[in-house]
């Protein structure tokens, strides 16, 4: 009884159409180095997510059929297609344009990440990488997809539109004295 309080209590609450649920928001790795993919699961799953994997494009598009994942981390160089054309397929398409993308790869060059990011990657990863990072990264890339509460940075603030002039006027000073 006690190992299922424990499971219970460790996994996350979430609210769906005013039902709550206990889930474990899905991970889709995508990488064909057997030992990077393992090293994943164990960070992942050990924060809380459940993970499934690929070890091509077309193993990738599969799993996708099979149960959507909440997020994808995308190697960029798979056997069989290469994974910009993954993140682009993606993205193109209605179901999954919205599922966030992160790409985990060897290639560093500047290009290749504003290349992965014109293409609809959400983060950019480069190998070798930390999972303690990847996993909060991942964190992350889900909690900006979250619907909640509106942003205070996202609110409306004072100008022409929003209730009140723009002023460029410096505030008056005190003259100054000579000593």
């Amino acid at each position: 009884m006690r190992h299922r309080e424990l499971a219970r209590a460790s996994r996350t609450r979430q609210n769906w159409r005013g039902m709550t649920r206990d889930v474990h928001p899905r991970i889709l790795i995508v990488e064909d180095e057997r030992d990077i993919v393992q090293l994943l699961e164990f960070g992942l799953r050990q924060a809380g997510f459940e993970t499934v994997s690929a070890r091509d494009a077309g193993e990738a598009f599969a799993r996708l059929r099979e149960k959507a994942p909440d997020a994808v981390i995308l190697d960029l160089m798979l056997p069989d297609l290469p994974g910009t054309e993954v993140c682009r397929q993606l993205k193109s398409q209605a179901k999954t344009s919205a599922l966030p993308v992160i790409m985990l790869t060897a290639r560093t060059d500047e290009v290749d990440r504003v290349v992965g990011f014109e293409l609809g990657a959400d983060d950019y990863i480069t190998k070798p990488f930390s999972v303690r990072e990847v996993v909060l990264r991942v964190k992350a890339v889900l909690r900006r997809g979250a619907p909640g509460p509106p942003d205070r940075a996202a609110a409306p603030r004072p100008g022409p539109r929003a209730g009140g002039p723009l002023s460029c006027a410096a505030p008056p000073r005190a003259p100054r004295t000579a000593w």
